[in-house]
């Protein structure tokens, strides 16, 4: 009689812990009991960042909808193409860095003392050390931003920006909220393409609202002796860009 010897590499799963062989089981990617855990954590973790990665691009979004600055939107675009770094590394020199983006979300605002207690506050150096804990400290900038504290400033800011511009479109006097102001930019475009220089000498503006693209045939703003202490990124997308820019 001839006996056929079973291989104990050609045992299934079942079959190895049914007759006793000492295999170890082994699911169908050939992965063992005691790996699976660590498979499963690591898909967990990277779905995690990926999870963050979006968080941080809407809550970007939201704030260059105000704040259309280049390097913000070049953020939320490389966030959704996996195109990020925490902190400067040479060998991905076209990515963006987190660090900078926070950096730069913090200078749009930084005149604001509730930004400056905020940023003192939760200053973290050790944060941009790693992927996830860089992520979690940008959203949570960007989520302070984007509370009432944003629309609150370019608010403010815009009915500053209405006295300057009312004289010039034959407004002078005439006062009105920020949305009252926003529907007449909307309202009356062609009164407002006549303005091409825009003055705002002496102004107690902090920060220039996306209001002034409505200004579309602008080419020259003069800053000079004003609040504005950083140059108003606002005007790189400007549809008539570049604008002139006369700052102290």
């Amino acid at each position: 009689m001839t006996i056929s010897r079973i291989d104990n590499t050609t045992l299934n799963p079942v079959q190895g812990a049914q007759d006793g062989r000492g295999m170890k089981r082994k699911g169908s990617e050939g992965i063992s009991e005691n790996q699976r855990p660590c498979k499963i954590q690591a898909v967990q973790v990277a779905n995690q960042s990926e999870d963050l990665k979006k968080t941080l691009a809407d809550e970007i979004q939201k704030i260059v909808e105000f704040i259309p600055s280049r390097r913000l939107i070049v953020a939320v675009k490389d966030l959704r193409e996996d195109n990020i770094i925490p902190s400067f590394c040479i060998k991905k020199l076209g990515a963006t860095i987190l660090k900078n983006a926070y950096d730069q979300m913090v200078e749009q605002f930084y005149f604001d003392d509730r930004l400056r207690k905020f940023f003192k506050k939760t200053t973290d150096k050790s944060a941009f050390k790693e992927m996830d804990s860089a992520l979690h400290k940008c959203i949570q900038l960007a989520r302070f931003i984007n509370g009432p504290f944003i629309k609150e400033i370019m608010d403010r800011n815009l009915v500053l920006l209405w006295e300057h511009i009312s004289p010039l479109v034959g407004k002078e006097g005439v006062k009105g909220t920020a949305d009252q102001i926003r529907q007449w930019m909307q309202n009356d475009s062609e009164t407002f393409d006549k303005v091409v220089i825009l003055n705002l000498c002496i102004s107690n503006m902090q920060i220039i609202p996306v209001e002034v693209y409505k200004i579309k045939n602008l080419k020259q703003v003069v800053l000079l002796h004003s609040n504005i202490w950083s140059y108003p990124r606002v005007f790189y997308n400007h549809p008539n860009a570049p604008i002139e820019i006369f700052m102290d």
